[in-house]
């Protein structure tokens, strides 16, 4: 959750500056547009009201109310994205001894093919594998 509103921080920032407009006044808007499912902006959830921004507001709604409930809807949310998340989620099947796999080399960002020599014992979805030059090495 933390590196999303990163993401979007980062996203604005981009913008405003391609833009050649204040990045704070785009924050800002950010900060009191309400988040789907919760129907509170971020500022609400912190200074339990609206911010004052460019665009027109009623008084009324820039005055302070008490939301109490705030955790049972993140909670209710986050189960909601867990079940839709794991009527598609399985376990990956067991790989064999000798069984032929595809690794990525992060050095030259290449797909090596490499055998399983053996499992790991201390962490379940670990492999020692064997490359065709013959080195050792767990994955």
């Amino acid at each position: 959750m933390v590196e999303r509103a990163v993401g979007i921080a980062k996203s604005i920032m981009r913008k405003t500056r391609k833009d050649k407009r204040d990045c704070l006044v785009g924050l800002m808007e950010y900060r009191n547009t309400p988040i789907s499912g919760l129907d509170l902006s971020p500022a609400q959830m912190m200074f339990n009201r609206r911010l004052k921004t460019k665009l027109p507001i009623s008084n009324k709604l820039l005055n302070a109310e008490l939301f109490n409930n705030i955790r049972e809807k993140l909670i209710e949310r986050q189960n909601i994205q867990k079940f839709h998340y794991d009527k598609t989620a399985h376990l990956l099947p067991e790989l064999k001894q000798g069984e032929n796999v595809r690794i990525l080399n992060f050095k030259n960002k290449t797909w090596e093919s490499v055998k399983i020599v053996s499992k790991h014992k201390l962490h379940p979805r670990s492999y020692f594998v064997k490359k065709s030059v013959g080195q050792t090495f767990k994955a």
